[in-house]
């Protein structure tokens, strides 16, 4: 085994990447997670997928706009899978909609 190197050309290349694009630089990497998710479960079933996230401060809010009508997620899953966001206030309004069996009426289609 090696001991990892630290590469400085690699950090700067990834700030200025992310300073190109306008972004912070964990973005592309969650949005890539969160791809990887959708299509494991949805190609496993065509049923409705239901997102969920929980209401909070501007990297939520960051987040969530990926999943509006116009964001990658509704753009680039539009007509391949059945996907719904529930938008969640506290964790306990994250329980309590699990408790009811996650009732597809309470969530927002968003592809």
């Amino acid at each position: 085994l090696r001991t990892p190197t630290f590469c400085l050309f690699k950090v700067i290349l990834s700030m200025v990447y992310c300073t190109i694009l306008g972004e912070r630089s964990w973005m592309n990497v969650w949005r890539a997670k969160v791809a990887s998710k959708i299509e494991s479960v949805g190609d496993l079933q065509a049923v409705p997928h239901i997102l969920v996230c929980i209401h909070g401060g501007p990297a939520c809010d960051l987040e969530r706009h990926q999943f509006r009508r116009n964001g990658v997620f509704a753009t680039a899953y539009a007509g391949h899978y059945d996907l719904h966001l529930k938008v969640c206030t506290h964790a306990e309004d994250l329980q309590h909609f699990l408790e009811r069996n996650a009732p597809l009426e309470e969530c927002k289609r968003i592809a």
